[in-house]
């Protein structure tokens, strides 16, 4: 994507996170890619980021980058991750989160449960997917975060994960409406949480910790027994989050 004369990979489609769209040799992947971004006429930068500092894709992009002397590598953001020690259960790793994150947790079920109608839903399938991206622009336009720049992309990105069986998105409805969603992968006992937003209207009730808490736990019976919670210091992030992983980006100029 070209967006203020800026070259951007759209979602970070470059980064473990995505690992579908990296199959295969690395090395081979950016040898073909940085020619490409780079024959592109009408830009003043590009950049990559979100990538793990010493991640195998990484250690071959800093190999490539090496004859290119107008690329820098930036210090990127941190990572949370929740992974239960290798003792611990699901249920374990929580209650060593803290009193504050048991509280939080049950004071946005108690909500839940004093509104009455709400309901989750699940979606794994290409046909659910479909059904979940709709939900997903309805729930965005209500949401306080920008519009999506790039519709086709998460259309894509939903269709193309569940063609893969790793797509595992989950919505939770109050009163039969949308209010919240977490866009999700299950890939090699991995959960990541790609994005969540929820409905502004309902913001009393927490939504956004609510389906991510869903979803997560969900995961888990499935088989996830580490979750990536993606970068940002968010305060809710510590109700499951106990480590991090710094990221690094690179950055290239006119």
């Amino acid at each position: 994507m070209v967006y203020r004369r800026t070259i951007l990979l759209v979602g970070n489609i470059h980064t473990h996170r995505q690992g579908f769209a990296i199959q295969g040799d690395a090395t081979i992947l950016w040898e073909k890619v940085l020619p490409f971004l780079e024959s592109y006429q009408d830009w003043d930068r590009i950049v990559l980021h979100h990538l793990r500092r010493d991640d195998p894709a990484t250690l071959a992009l800093r190999e490539c980058l090496k004859p290119r002397t107008r690329w820098l590598e930036l210090p990127g953001e941190r990572e949370r991750w929740a992974v239960p020690k290798r003792e611990h259960s699901w249920e374990q790793h929580l209650w060593h989160q803290g009193r504050e994150s048991r509280r939080k947790r049950r004071r946005v079920q108690n909500r839940l449960e004093e509104h009455g109608n709400y309901r989750y839903q699940s979606y794994t399938t290409v046909e659910d997917a479909r059904a979940f991206a709709r939900i997903y622009f309805r729930i965005m336009v209500r949401s306080w975060k920008p519009p999506e720049i790039s519709r086709d992309f998460f259309r894509h990105l939903c269709r193309h994960s569940a063609e893969l069986e790793w797509f595992r998105s989950y919505v939770l409805f109050m009163d039969d409406e949308p209010v919240s969603f977490q866009l999700g992968f299950l890939l090699d006992n991995t959960y990541f949480c790609y994005k969540t937003a929820y409905h502004k209207e309902y913001a009393s009730y927490s939504p956004g910790i609510a389906v991510v808490d869903y979803a997560i736990t969900d995961a888990v019976r499935h088989g996830a027994t580490q979750i990536d919670l993606l970068t940002g210091d968010d305060a809710y992030k510590a109700i499951w989050c106990n480590q991090e992983i710094q990221q690094v980006g690179f950055l290239s100029k006119r």
